[in-house]
């Protein structure tokens, strides 16, 4: 019972007084002189002895000697600085023997019995060599606990960190960016190149098939086919797949014969590889400007409109690999499938060009390699 009212906030054990006591009583001083009997000065005003307890604050509970043989119990509130600076009086008790104990009282219960004291006065002796008693008041006192920010007693304070190493960790907790530009010199060389082009209708037109293209490739809508379709078959000795038993029967082993490399296992592609290119082919093929390689104007029309997302959704992941990898200096960089190369100079802006000797970009199409390397030249 006393272990439970501690924990929540008891009255503490008497204690002679201390500075802060003393400044309280001061402040009340005035207070207390009005709500004596005579409403004059007191002869003498020495606090003597105190009982604590925190609740929203902390309830001071002072013995003070107001005279010769004239002593007062009062009990100050000093609240948290949340809450107001002004400590408050209330519950004032005079002629007070000098060999008394306080007569202290619940905010909430009011006067208690000489019984319930007397019980609470043996608890508390009990309680006072209990050793877990004794470590919760050492270490969970007001004191202990600390206000403000300074909260986790696992990490430390602010105060006893390097604020270097808080920046450090910020850095890399970071989920967002600032609003970062394209690189002025990427943007002056786009701009230029489609002001040499010139045709801006022809480029427009290019842009809004792109952007379709683009569209029914990232559909939310279901597929015709499943995407498990594109997995690659299993070939074990009972199951092959439907390529291999075709490619068995006796009309092909005439063309094995003359053509060996059509049939070569590591050349040869499989039925899944198949599907995907004519599913792909299909759905590009809906589009009246379809073509299977770049033109000049699709390049062109490509770079203006997604050479600036694709940059920067390159940019992002490689930032945050340098943040997380600062010793990662890579100095040679293989793109397959690079386009205008938007990957390559995102790169470049991050680790700079002078880390970076050696650049492979891997394009199928003439055109659009041509639009890479305007890109990436000095």
């Amino acid at each position: 019972m006393s272990a439970a009212r501690k924990m929540c906030g008891g009255l503490g054990e008497v204690k002679p007084v201390d500075d802060t006591v003393k400044h309280l009583c001061e402040q009340v001083r005035p207070a207390l002189q009005e709500k004596s009997s005579s409403n004059a000065a007191f002869p003498e005003f020495e606090p003597i002895s105190y009982r604590s307890q925190v609740v929203a604050g902390t309830n001071y509970f002072v013995k003070i000697k107001v005279g010769p043989e004239a002593y007062a119990v009062a009990r100050i509130f000093n609240p948290l600085p949340c809450y107001g600076n002004t400590p408050e009086l209330s519950g004032v008790q005079w002629n007070v023997g000098e060999g008394d104990e306080i007569a202290y009282f619940q905010p909430t219960e009011g006067l208690v019995s000489a019984m319930e004291l007397d019980e609470r006065e043996e608890d508390q002796r009990a309680s006072s060599t209990n050793p877990d008693i004794l470590w919760f008041e050492q270490h969970m006192n007001n004191k202990a606990i600390t206000r403000g920010f300074k909260f986790d007693r696992h990490f430390g304070s602010p105060s006893e960190l390097d604020p270097l190493y808080v920046v450090e960790l910020d850095n890399l907790a970071m989920c967002t960016q600032k609003t970062n530009f394209l690189n002025p010199q990427l943007k002056a060389k786009i701009i230029r190149l489609l002001r040499d082009f010139g045709n801006k209708k022809d480029v427009e037109r290019y842009a809004r098939y792109v952007m379709q293209r683009q569209r029914s490739r990232s559909s939310t809508e279901l597929p015709r086919v499943l995407s498990s379709a594109f997995l690659p078959e299993k070939e074990d000795d009972k199951e092959k797949s439907r390529l291999d038993r075709i490619t068995k029967g006796q009309h092909f082993q005439e063309l094995k014969h003359t053509m060996p490399e059509l049939f070569d296992p590591e050349r040869s592609q499989e039925i899944s590889e198949l599907q995907r290119l004519s599913i792909a082919h299909a759905e590009d093929s809906r589009h009246r400007l379809y073509q299977q390689f770049y033109s000049p104007e699709a390049a062109v029309a490509y770079l203006a409109h997604r050479f600036p997302p694709a940059y920067a959704v390159n940019f992002r992941v490689l930032h945050e690999v340098m943040k997380r990898c600062p010793d990662l200096k890579p100095n040679s960089i293989l793109d397959y499938g690079a386009g205008p190369a938007p990957s390559v100079c995102a790169a470049m802006d991050v680790w700079g060009e002078r880390h970076i000797r050696r650049i492979t970009c891997v394009e199928p199409s003439l055109h659009m390699k041509q639009m890479g390397k305007s890109e990436t030249s000095a």
